[in-house]
């Protein structure tokens, strides 16, 4: 009697497993994306089946079409609330009063869009992003270099304009609060160069610039998006220009001091043509990812980069993309890199291999230019 719970409690426990894994391998998530051309917001569902690792794994079934009304390009999440934030790149005038129209979208349970309240913006925004307290809605405007903050009311929706920065200077192009919420960069592409740092206060939403304002980043390399190290007081800066990624430290303070440059293009190959687009850093910090745009030499790729022990980065690989990588996010438990493709159109997957190489693993046709995407 003993002896025959013995063999039957491992097979029980095998077969639990074999069933767990079953439930594990297989699982969904979904993906917004704003579309220009079809002034539409798209849902797509992702089915992940990881058992077969030798076919792509990834399912991509577009499961809603929403009206927006507008040439949404920009999108933000929430996070803690289900709801998105829709934004057009560029400002619409009325006699000198901006008439930008942008939507607030409230999700379901399942992520289904279940009610759009529309709303006008100060200005239209390359980059959204919500504070680490959920409590504001910070914009960075492109076209003329304003940044936006809104006061959020207890559901997430916009309850009033707090305040605007504007610092006379063109190409803002992403604003994103540090991990303890205490403080701004604006990073400046192209001929303005420039990474601006600021105070912001997470009661009122007041921003104050710090003393330098301007970090005075490498000339030529024109930071564009930000990725934090989420351990370590480390900040990483896509570089359009320069094409590969910027390392600085924060001290406390919140000064920013420039610690690394690493290259991805060789310094005999012409950057002509060439533009880096997002960053990503993978939750367990182990990778960091960066896209490069290769409008006139077909050189669409994704630079992948481990992160040393001190936060410096170390070059990686190139992987082939389709037509100007633009967004990038990471499924929600982070084991897929997604990626849009601006003129491809396509969003792709790419699984995290556990050196950081990339595997293509799934693809669908989108409506061309979309850049934004965030996953739910």
């Amino acid at each position: 009697m003993h002896t025959r719970y013995m063999i039957l409690l491992p097979l029980t426990f095998l077969i639990l497993m074999l069933e767990n894994d079953s439930c594990v391998a297989q699982h969904s998530f979904q993906i917004y994306a704003p579309s220009r051309s079809t002034q539409e917001l798209l849902v797509i569902g992702a089915q992940v089946d990881s058992r077969d690792s030798d076919s792509e794994d990834i399912e991509f079934t577009i499961s809603a079409r929403v009206p927006l009304g507008f040439a949404g390009a920009t999108i933000s999440r929430h996070p803690d609330k289900s709801v998105l934030y829709v934004a057009p790149s560029q400002t619409q005038w009325d006699a000198g009063k901006s008439i930008t129209s942008g939507a607030i979208v409230r999700l379901d349970e399942s992520g289904a869009c279940s009610e759009i309240d529309s709303v006008i913006y100060k200005h239209g925004y390359a980059y959204m992003s919500v504070d680490r307290t959920g409590k504001f809605l910070l914009g960075s405007n492109y076209h003329d270099g304003q940044i936006d903050v809104y006061r959020l009311d207890g559901m997430g929706l916009i309850d009033e304009h707090v305040a605007t920065v504007d610092e006379g200077r063109r190409n803002a192009h992403c604003i994103l609060p540090s991990p303890d919420n205490r403080f701004l960069y604006v990073p400046y592409v192209k001929q303005t160069n420039a990474l601006f740092q600021y105070t912001f206060n997470s009661g009122t939403g007041k921003v104050v610039a710090m003393k330098p304002k301007n970090v005075k980043p490498p000339a030529g390399t024109g930071p564009r998006h930000i990725a934090y190290h989420p351990s370590l007081p480390i900040v990483y800066f896509s570089n359009e220009q320069h094409v590969g990624v910027s390392v600085y430290d924060q001290k406390p303070t919140g000064h920013l001091a420039f610690k690394q440059l690493c290259d991805v293009v060789s310094k005999e190959r012409s950057k002509e043509g060439l533009s880096a687009s997002d960053i990503v850093i993978t939750q367990d910090a182990k990778f960091v990812y960066s896209a490069i745009r290769g409008r006139r030499q077909n050189f669409d790729r994704l630079a992948g980069y481990a992160v040393q022990s001190d936060g410096t980065l170390k070059f990686l690989e190139l992987t082939a993309t389709e037509g100007i990588p633009w967004g990038m996010t990471l499924s929600p438990k982070g084991r897929y890199l997604l990626v849009s493709c601006f003129e491809g159109e396509s969003l792709l997957a790419y699984e995290i291999a556990i050196d950081g190489c990339l595997k293509r693993v799934g693809r669908v046709e989108l409506p061309r230019y979309i850049s934004d995407l965030v996953t739910y």
